[in-house]
């Protein structure tokens, strides 16, 4: 989704006020396959996407980005595969700032 064609960015800008990914497969497509560190910012890892985006899945490959570091650490002492066991699940909400305009090009 990184190198999304231009006119599927058209498609998915304004004035689409709201994008839904789901899925583990769409997660990892958002985030581009690469590995982040889980604290890092779910808003700046898609700043690229054209609109407002919601993401749902289930935790079933080991990425994830935007969580507390004390979350993170609570699950990999008390869950070690939470990541990929399916047993978790992550909703994530990006809108632009107030006032923000959500440009394509």
């Amino acid at each position: 989704m990184w190198r999304m064609p231009a006119a599927a960015r058209a498609e998915l800008g304004p004035p689409c006020l709201l994008s839904i990914a789901k899925g583990d497969l769409m997660y990892r497509k958002l985030l581009g396959d690469r590995t982040f560190e889980p604290t890092e910012q779910f808003d700046d890892v898609i700043s690229y996407f054209p609109s407002p985006l919601l993401s749902l899945r289930t935790c079933k490959s080991p990425v994830a980005v935007g969580m507390h570091g004390d979350k993170v650490r609570e699950l990999r002492s008390t869950h070690p595969t939470w990541m990929v066991d399916g047993q978790f699940g992550m909703v994530q909400l990006c809108l632009p700032p107030p006032g923000a305009e959500v440009t394509v090009g």
